[in-house]
């Protein structure tokens, strides 16, 4: 997507966030690219999504609002926003 996103919420799916984005190696780089060193809480970041996370994995996922029906992304870049 691109531009502004209207709800107070999005759910975003992210490869292995406790790794920095340019320290990934794995089949998954291609899909899990930015300069995001970490994650911490109130940071602003930039991302690039998709509008499924089924679209590039395939096994279980770990998914805390398991109950809520929202629509779910998956971030195929993610950048510091400074």
């Amino acid at each position: 997507i691109e531009g502004k996103y209207a709800e107070s919420e999005i759910l975003v799916g992210q490869y292995n966030p406790a790794q920095a984005r340019t320290a990934i190696k794995d089949k998954m780089a291609p899909v899990a690219k930015g300069n995001l060193a970490a994650f911490r809480a109130g940071d602003t970041h930039v991302l690039k999504l998709i509008n499924s996370v089924e679209c590039v994995w395939k096994d279980a996922v770990e998914d805390e609002y398991f109950d809520d029906d929202s629509q779910r992304w998956y971030a195929v870049e993610t950048n510091s926003a400074k």
